[in-house]
């Protein structure tokens, strides 16, 4: 069958990262500064407070620069990445 190598690359010493596969619909709190949310099918819908966006199968949406605890809703399959900066 087919195989799926999917690997998250960055630098232990400057973030803390955590990466976790949805297959479903799925509402979660974040306080990552960085969020990115990769649609593994066509017609991901990923909603940000009151801004929904629709991604295509294998885009990704980067949400950066976040600051405080971020509500984010997913209707699809994606894997979600979180990145929180360690503060060196």
């Amino acid at each position: 069958g087919a195989i799926r190598d999917f690997n998250l690359i960055y630098a232990p010493d400057r973030y803390t990262a955590r990466l976790q596969w949805i297959d479903s619909n799925q509402r979660f709190f974040t306080s990552a500064g960085t969020v990115l949310v990769f649609s593994v099918a066509e017609g991901l819908s990923v909603s940000v407070g009151k801004t929904t966006e629709v991604l295509g199968k294998h885009d990704c949406l980067q949400l950066g620069g976040n600051s405080e605890l971020l509500e984010v809703s997913t209707r699809g399959s994606c894997c979600l990445i979180e990145l929180t900066a360690t503060g060196l």
